[in-house]
């Protein structure tokens, strides 16, 4: 067994195993109960899994608003109970002929701040209910599917092998590609449905430096200093410092922030972190809010003191 540590992994989940069988994973190989994930994969997609071992669990609201990056493979002709292929055929559609200029002109209406109706098979609770539970329960949810704001940043054509649509898609927080999916077949006048997904990105994270669930040990913890490096900073001096220590908010004026516009922000008093914060707008002007502390003399290897994060800042839009 490895001694529990404060960090993150970055995990390549296969297909097969639920994000929570990955939590199970690390908990039982670090010894700790204290692990979390940034953001679920379906059992059917594959890809990067953020999984955040003790101190690093306070960073997880930060990391699953981040903007992520997925492949995916639209399938046309049918739309699915479920929007992927594990659902039962709701109904089926000609598969579209599909033109470069027309293919372009329907994606380019997916992007920008858009409304989006999540999936019938979701962990969306509506009346204290999730909506899979009430579709599997056989009830027609499709009224209650409440369109919501998302943000799509880019998608972009890989490959056209009819009737599948290989894309990637560039998102926020919230994103549904399997409601992409069944959305793009309706507009196209057809049904489409997602057969395959896999996530290659979450804000400056990556695939290529994931690690398989089996290969997981130390060696792959990246230390919380060096994770927290990729986040826009505060820096607190004084007065300003032992009041956000404390859980206290702070006006902005009283702290410099290197990234103006950023919302989640590394909160640095003498050199060391010491907490998660983020930008709020009162009526009495705008402020430093404290989300999460971390704990006090707590050590914090690979941490860039400097004023400016040690890499490209962390994207939370």
């Amino acid at each position: 067994m490895i001694p529990s540590a404060d960090g993150l992994l970055l995990v390549d989940k296969p297909l097969g195993p639920t994000s929570t069988d990955i939590v199970r994973d690390v908990r039982r190989v670090f010894g700790t109960r204290e692990v979390g994930h940034a953001g679920t994969l379906d059992p059917t997609a594959t890809g990067l899994l953020l999984v955040c071992v003790g101190e690093a669990t306070k960073l997880v609201p930060h990391l699953m608003a981040a903007q992520k990056v997925y492949e995916a493979v639209v399938r046309f002709g049918a739309e699915t109970v479920t929007d992927d292929a594990e659902g039962a055929v709701r109904f089926e559609r000609p598969v579209p002929i599909l033109d470069a200029a027309s293919l372009d002109s329907a994606l380019r209406r997916f992007e920008g701040v858009v409304l989006q109706a999540p999936p019938r098979v979701s962990a969306i609770k509506q009346d204290g209910r999730r909506m899979h539970d009430r579709t599997r329960a056989g009830e027609d949810v499709e009224e209650r599917l409440i369109p919501r704001e998302v943000i799509v940043h880019a998608l972009e054509v890989l490959g056209v092998a009819l009737p599948e649509l290989t894309l990637r898609a560039t998102v926020g927080k919230g994103f549904y590609v399997r409601s992409l999916a069944r959305d793009l077949g309706r507009m196209l006048d057809s049904a489409a449905h997602l057969t395959a997904l896999r996530r290659t990105r979450i804000g400056a994270f990556a695939i290529a430096d994931a690690v398989t669930p089996e290969a997981l040990d130390r060696r792959h913890l990246r230390p919380l200093g060096a994770v927290l490096n990729a986040f826009p900073r505060a820096i607190a001096e004084g007065r300003t410092a032992e009041r956000l220590r404390n859980g206290n908010a702070v006006p902005l004026a009283d702290v410099r922030v290197a990234e103006p516009g950023t919302s989640a922000l590394v909160v640095v008093a003498e050199g060391e972190p010491i907490a998660m914060g983020e930008l709020r707008t009162t009526e009495a002007g705008p402020v430093l809010v404290v989300t999460r502390g971390f704990r006090p003399g707590a050590a914090v290897p690979g941490f860039a003191p400097g004023f400016e994060p040690e890499v490209r800042p962390f994207d939370s839009r």
